[in-house]
């Protein structure tokens, strides 16, 4: 029997033969490390070359910030940990993913109400409608004095929502905001130009 795979939103699986040829291109002729070895020159001109690569793609300003790291998951919580600081409060949507969620919680408190301590890191939660579409509406008034950052999922990988990057990125730059993007559902398949959408911070998968 046929197998069907329903579980993209989790894995992208099967990988597209281009990814397995160029994993076995690296392995089979080039397979060192950057600054490790006879080919590592190869390996590192293979490893700047993509940095411009995904710069290009995604429209960054400069591919000295195009950083590789584990997974997805890795890379927000080194977004979220080294930006935020105490006293500092950030703006998250009501469909954010574990991986957005986590972090946050483990460093700060969601704000429910004006009495938190003024030097903890605190969070709110920009409400959404019933297909998971933020309320654009409620921004200014969700927005504080020491409001840093919008932190926020691309695409929902539970109802498929897409949520209006160059909004809420113009939103961000109006009111001195970082916008920090997790693009894990959309990268590669949704465009996504940092430059025109004013991300600051653009979290995807490989």
């Amino acid at each position: 029997m046929q197998q069907i795979y329903l579980d993209n939103a989790s894995t992208t699986f099967p990988k597209p033969q281009a990814v397995a040829d160029a994993v076995y291109q690296y392995i089979t002729n080039t397979g060192t490390n950057i600054s490790r070895g006879t080919c590592a020159t190869n390996t590192e001109d293979l490893v700047f070359a993509t940095r411009k690569q995904l710069c290009r793609f995604f429209g960054g300003e400069d591919s000295k910030n195009v950083v590789f790291t584990k997974n997805i998951t890795e890379s927000l919580n080194i977004i979220i940990k080294g930006l935020l600081h105490s006293g500092d409060h950030v703006l998250v949507s009501a469909m954010e993913h574990n991986a957005v969620m986590r972090p946050l919680q483990q460093i700060g408190t969601e704000l429910t109400t004006d009495n938190a301590p003024t030097d903890a890191i605190t969070f709110s939660r920009i409400p959404c409608n019933a297909e998971g579409a933020l309320c654009l509406d409620a921004l200014p008034q969700l927005v504080r004095p020491n409001t840093k950052a919008i932190i926020m999922t691309h695409a929902s990988n539970v109802c498929g929502t897409l949520q209006p990057l160059a909004a809420i990125g113009s939103f961000c730059q109006k009111h001195g905001l970082r916008f920090i993007v997790d693009s894990a559902q959309s990268a590669g398949v949704v465009p996504v130009n940092m430059q025109e959408m004013h991300i600051d911070a653009l979290a995807f998968t490989g």
